[in-house]
């Protein structure tokens, strides 16, 4: 019972480096310098709004694709990949 709890806390805390990237990204962006509150910024993104850096839109969809990852249960054995990935280092520009 213990490891089942363990391991879905780590499943639950696995995209927060991730998470954490976005927010520094959007803190930096013209977006929040120009007023907007980090809300505002993260829906911007959903429009593709010009003053949204590139570097921010990947971190968006790796997000997502990590979320994604939790929910998928093969992963409970092999790890999430996308969150492992973004743990350490910074996504390049494609």
């Amino acid at each position: 019972q213990a490891t089942n709890s363990s391991q879905e806390k780590i499943m639950s805390n696995s995209c927060q480096p991730i998470t954490l990237k976005l927010v520094e990204c959007l803190r930096n962006s013209p977006c929040m310098q120009s007023g907007r509150t980090l809300t505002e910024c993260r829906q911007h993104m959903r429009d593709d709004m010009p003053d949204i850096p590139e570097e921010c839109q990947i971190f968006r969809a790796a997000l997502a694709r990590c979320k994604r990852a939790q929910l998928d249960m093969r992963l409970r054995f092999r790890g999430n990949r996308e969150a492992q990935s973004y743990a350490n280092e910074t996504p390049t520009k494609h």
